[in-house]
Parts: C-alpha cells; structure tokens; sequence
C-alpha cells in the first residue's frame, strides 16, 4: 500500500501535470492555434519558447568551444609552469649543493663547528630544491598522462 504524498509531492504532481501538458499543448499546432484563439497566455509563451529554444543551443556550442580552448591553453600553461618552477628549482638545488659541498671539503680546521653546519644547512636547503624540482617534473608528467 503506497503512502499518501504530502502537500509538497501533491503540489509537485499537479504542477508538473500542468507543465507536460502545456508542453504538449505547444507542440501540438491544432492545440496551439486552439490556445491562441481562446487567449491563453502560458500556451502561447510555451509555444514561442520552444521555438526560440534553438538559438540557445548554437550558443552553447560557442561556449563550449571557448571552454575547451581556454582549458588546453590552461593546461598548456600549467604544464609550462611546472617544467620551469623544476628548472628553476633543480638550479637552485644545483647552486646550494654544490656551494655547501665544496664548503664542507675545503673547510680549515681553525673555523670549526658553526662552518660545518653552514655547510649541511646549505646541502639541506640544496636537497630541498632538488625534491621541489623533481616533484614539479613529476607533476608535469601525471599532468600530460591525465590530459586535464
């Protein structure tokens, strides 16, 4: 046994029973030209509306091309951005490594602790960058596999 609607699904029901059959009013010319001789309004705007439904679809069409072409050039410029943030990154990494590097081997005797831990602070930082570079070359591949 089905449960009785509530006055919201009663009130649903009704008015999509009123649309469809509005809808088929429009569609139908006997029924159309029925409704403009008798002067109803919603017949005659529902019939002028499915008419002019076609336009909006051509400019949907625009919109969707636009869409499509902003998101490759979008996906283009983000994949471009990520091969230089890791450039730009792997150069850095290059630069603080090898400075740190070279401190730390050629560091006398006499400068003692505070020298070596500006020499492995150097070679984190390095290392650092060099994570930074390889995850944007990272991304930049799951971004060309995706196509997104």
């Amino acid at each position: 046994m089905a449960e009785p609607l509530s006055t919201g699904g009663q009130l649903g029901r009704a008015a999509g029973k009123l649309f469809n059959a509005a809808r088929r009013a429009a569609g139908d010319p006997a029924l159309r030209e029925k409704a403009a001789a008798t002067g109803q309004a919603a017949s005659r705007s529902l019939a002028s509306s499915r008419i002019a439904a076609t336009a909006p679809v051509k400019l949907g069409a625009g919109k969707r091309l636009f869409r499509q072409f902003t998101a490759h050039i979008s996906l283009a410029l983000r994949l471009l951005g990520y091969q230089i943030g890791g450039v730009l990154f792997l150069a850095f990494a290059l630069a603080f490594g090898w400075h740190g590097l070279t401190v730390w081997r050629h560091l006398p005797p006499s400068i003692g602790i505070a020298g070596e831990r500006m020499a492995f602070l150097q070679m984190g930082i390095g290392l650092l960058f060099a994570y930074f570079g390889l995850s944007s070359w990272f991304k930049t591949a799951a971004l060309r596999r995706k196509g997104k």
